[in-house]
């Protein structure tokens, strides 16, 4: 409710369970075109440094579902961000 009408509120559904999912994917496209279109600048470092953190982030789910045994489609669900 805090959001409603706001700028993120166009791009994320916040009234949806998966709202965390949605703001990873929307700053993965913000820093993956800030690679492209900023490449003199700070940006693409940061950049690389997120998607490593998420790319870290999803080979723990990963580890974590085999060790748990979770079924491989539950685990698909839980990545941060699908590739």
């Amino acid at each position: 409710q805090l959001l409603q009408g706001k700028y993120y509120s166009t791009k994320i559904q916040f009234s949806q369970d998966n709202w965390e999912h949605q703001f990873y994917e929307l700053i993965q496209h913000i820093m993956s075109s800030s690679m492209v279109f900023d490449p003199y600048t700070i940006s693409p470092m940061m950049a690389y440094i997120y998607l490593k953190e998420i790319e870290c982030m999803n080979v723990t789910t990963i580890i974590e579902g085999i060790r748990y045994q979770v079924d491989t489609t539950s685990i698909k669900e839980l990545l941060v961000v699908d590739f």
